[in-house]
Formats: structure tokens, C-alpha cells, sequence
């Protein structure tokens, strides 16, 4: 009953575990959990109310704005990534990111510590060709 609001108070959407218990929690837990979606198979876990992801907030987010999923350029590097990632208009991976989230995106930048997020930001405005210049 993670996602009861009487029992916690307020909706919950989101709850991670992170340590190395977190594999065993994650068996655990799982079969328990009926509401809700693991964003990842390893490491961290990460559990999510079922139908909620990064992908609803920017689609929310475009309507608002009457905008579309061609103009998002979104970069990500985790698991819970992966549904921004394949709808984005251009989707970039962290290099360090799983093999899935890299074969979502469009292409592969260089890891944080190496400057990925800048790269990629310079790359994708340098693409543009109207008057932007690389970072």
C-alpha cells in the first residue's frame, strides 16, 4: 500500500532505494506492488506510480505550450529516461548511461564528468542553424 494516501498522508508518486540492498528490496517488493512500475531492472530502484514518467510531465508541458514532440531535445542517462528519450524530437545519452537508454536516443555524448551535457547542448544548437553558436 506504498501508494496510499491514507497511509502516507498525500499521493505518492515516486520512491527510490538506493544502497546494496536495494536488488533484494526490489524482489521484495515487486510482486507486492500492483500500482506502480520499476523504472529500472539493476541498480537503484526506482518505483513510480503506473503511468506516470518523464514523458507525461513534457507532454503536459507541450500542450500548455502548443508545442510538439519534434521541437523537445532531451538528454538522459537512466532508465527512467527511456520514455522522454524515444519521444523527443532529438534525445541524447550520457555515455555512461545502460545500453537501452543509449539505443532510445538519437545519439551518444560523452559522460557528465567528461563534458557530455555541454557537448550535446553545443552540438544541438550548432545543428539548428539559426544564429545560435556552440556553448
Amino acid at each position: 500500500r506504498w501508494f496510499d494516501r491514507r497511509r502516507v498522508g498525500a499521493a505518492v508518486y515516486k520512491a527510490s532505494l538506493i544502497g546494496p540492498g536495494a536488488g533484494a528490496a526490489r524482489d521484495w517488493l515487486m510482486p507486492l506492488l500492483q500500482r506502480a512500475d520499476m523504472t529500472a531492472p539493476e541498480g537503484p530502484l526506482e518505483l513510480v506510480a503506473r503511468g506516470i514518467n518523464k514523458a507525461i510531465g513534457i507532454e503536459a508541458v507541450l500542450r500548455r505550450c502548443n508545442m510538439e514532440w519534434a521541437d523537445v531535445f532531451a538528454i538522459g542517462n537512466d532508465w527512467n529516461d527511456l520514455a522522454m528519450l524515444r519521444q523527443a524530437g532529438t534525445g541524447v545519452a550520457m555515455a555512461d548511461a545502460p545500453q537501452e537508454v543509449r539505443a532510445a536516443a538519437d545519439w551518444t555524448t560523452a559522460t557528465v564528468q567528461e563534458g557530455g551535457f555541454a557537448q550535446a547542448v553545443g552540438r544541438y544548437l550548432a545543428s539548428r542553424g539559426d544564429g545560435h553558436d556552440v556553448l
